[in-house]
């Protein structure tokens, strides 16, 4: 194999496959066939470290310069990556920002307090004609294929607005839009349909008050909240005015809607509700008369079958299986009435009857072309890894290491590095005599960068993930020390991660030996990285230390075997990669 020129090669063995091509074609036929260009590019620039600077990097200055709080948007798409929580966490961090962009999503400004921005949207040249001497062009404007977004400084005056769109306004109709809190608009280097978005990169500044006083006589005063529209109307009496008609006819009133609200209440709500309506008539009615009706309501037993049954049947889907006489009570319904359904469901096969008289839903599955979003990236920058590998929520990583040798110290680094953006840990720890404490003091991390469970817990699997919560187990044995569970237990975590998304980090113990996992294809079937903490010298050095992934099953470079070389500073417990 010889270079021609300086970009193509050849090769003239017999037996070697390639015959000619440029550097990406050799790398694809040595390493992997199946490798896209970004692949080769990111495993060269990864093995030589080169560093390729573009127009993105400058634009993301821009950002962090100004403070900006951004989000990713679906690939092709002006709407939010389906399952990112947009609003619940402030994103800020340029190379979270990178890692969306090469995941081929698009970006999006959040407007309003947090990014300190309103925008304007204007893509009509009539209305820009109409607006352009109010508007000037002294601010920050971002130029898109159909128009132009001004962005100014945030103003308190326009707390009140998320979005206004004035294309259809009263007075006079502009085709424009201004956005402010809970709301957002996409921007560079975000490309929906192949067009560029540019800035003018002037500094932001101040609306100007003419503009301002514009828009604020546009939008006019109908900007009350529902809270007050709900206090004005308390204030004016209007409920209580509108069941005064009840009075002196109240009996046959009060039983044919408590009947009614017996089909969605307890007989104690029921009570409840009926006593306060009655409480507010001009003449109430007695106790004794509001006892007799009460009374008469444990008579009035009609429900809807169709109505009772689809209660029955999300009841069935929450406990998965039942008997009437369990669901009832867990209704506050008559058992007959939820035998009689159940009869109904089965005929209607939408439950089948199992042992013990027990009664379990039939799942139907629907099928649709709409495909779910399951890739939603992660909203931090993982430790140790996030050079190497993509995660998403609802994913689980997996590092192992033998006794002694640093499991929890690395668990103290996690929280620590996770904790400088901001993120809670919530630590399951299950050694009786650990270190872990001491070991985040000396790391300095104050107590509020982790949450611990109030009480002992015996084994992770008896708790419940929290919803969106990056949890930690330091470290993870199987139940009773029955590796054949392995399996289960991962499994029994996907589905916890299902349910819950955020992510799962196990710290697990490997065979000194020979520095092997427990079982690893099993392990392997679900985490989306594994790797394993080792001492360098063949375990004799405990400073230089390195991490030596197993599997990634999104790598950023095409590799799955990684060494990630670190060192362990032992005054201070900090583990840091070495450059």
């Amino acid at each position: 194999m010889y270079p021609n020129n300086p970009t193509k090669f050849y090769c003239n063995h017999p037996e070697c496959s390639f015959k000619k091509g440029d550097i990406f074609d050799l790398i694809k036929a040595v390493k992997n066939p199946k490798f896209t260009d970004e692949d080769v590019a990111s495993d060269l620039s990864h093995k030589y470290k080169i560093t390729v600077k573009d127009d993105i990097d400058d634009i993301f200055k821009m950002y962090v310069k100004n403070s900006w709080c951004l989000f990713p948007t679906g690939a092709g798409s002006k709407r939010p990556v389906d399952g990112f929580m947009w609003e619940e966490k402030e994103h800020k961090d340029p190379k979270i920002w990178k890692e969306w962009i090469d995941r081929g999503y698009g970006v999006a400004l959040r407007g309003g307090e947090v990014s300190n921005t309103i925008e304007i949207d204007i893509d009509s040249d009539t209305t820009y004609e109409k607006m352009k001497d109010k508007l000037g062009e002294d601010t920050l404007i971002q130029i898109t294929k159909r128009g132009r977004h001004w962005i100014f400084k945030y103003d308190k005056a326009f707390d009140i607005i998320t979005h206004k769109n004035f294309r259809h306004h009263k007075k006079t109709p502009y085709d424009m839009e201004l956005r402010g809190n809970h709301a957002y608009v996409v921007i560079a280097p975000t490309s929906v349909e192949g067009e560029g978005r540019k800035w003018n990169n002037k500094p932001i500044k101040k609306m100007p008050k003419e503009l301002k006083k514009f828009f604020l006589d546009l939008i006019g005063t109908d900007t009350k909240s529902v809270d007050d529209t709900i206090q004005e109307a308390i204030d004016k009496n209007e409920f209580v005015e509108g069941i005064k008609g009840l009075d002196n006819c109240c009996n046959d009133t009060f039983i044919t809607y408590g009947g009614i609200l017996r089909k969605k209440m307890t007989d104690e709500n029921v009570a409840y509700a009926l006593r306060h309506f009655n409480a507010m008539l001009e003449n109430p009615m007695d106790k004794k008369s509001m006892g007799g009706i009460l009374r008469q309501l444990q008579k009035y037993r009609t429900y809807d079958k169709q109505e009772l049954a689809d209660i029955v049947l999300k009841r069935l889907e929450i406990i998965k299986e039942g008997t009437a006489f369990q669901i009832a009570g867990t209704l506050k319904r008559e058992q007959k009435d939820i035998e009689d359904v159940l009869k109904h469901l089965e005929d209607d096969n939408k439950v089948i009857a199992l042992r013990g008289r027990k009664y379990q839903v039939l799942q139907r599955v629907e099928w649709v072309s709409e495909k779910p979003h399951l890739g939603v990236p992660i909203d931090f920058r993982m430790p140790f890894f996030h050079d190497y590998a993509r995660f998403n929520q609802g994913g689980m990583l997996v590092i192992g290491s033998p006794t002694g040798r640093g499991k929890s110290h690395i668990a103290g680094n996690f929280i620590k590095q996770l904790w400088e953006q901001k993120c809670v840990t919530h630590l399951l720890n299950t050694e009786a005599d650990s270190c872990i404490g001491k070991i985040t003091d000396v790391l300095k991390i104050p107590d509020e960068a982790y949450l611990v469970p109030k009480k002992d817990v015996k084994h992770p699997m008896d708790i419940e993930l929290v919803d969106k919560a990056i949890t930690l187990i330091d470290w993870l044995r199987m139940k009773d020390g029955d590796f054949t569970q392995t399996e289960n237990t991962f499994e029994h975590f996907a589905q916890q991660l299902r349910i819950h998304k955020g992510f799962l980090i196990i710290l697990a113990q490997i065979r000194t030996s020979d520095n092997k996992f427990f079982a690893p294809d099993q392990i392997g079937n679900f985490a989306a990285l594994m790797a394993k903490y080792l001492w360098g010298n063949n375990g004799a050095d405990c400073e230089n230390t390195y991490l030596l992934t197993n599997k990634i099953r999104d790598s950023k470079t095409g590799r799955q075997i990684i060494t990630i070389p670190t060192f362990y500073h032992a005054n201070t417990k900090i583990i840091e990669v070495r450059k």
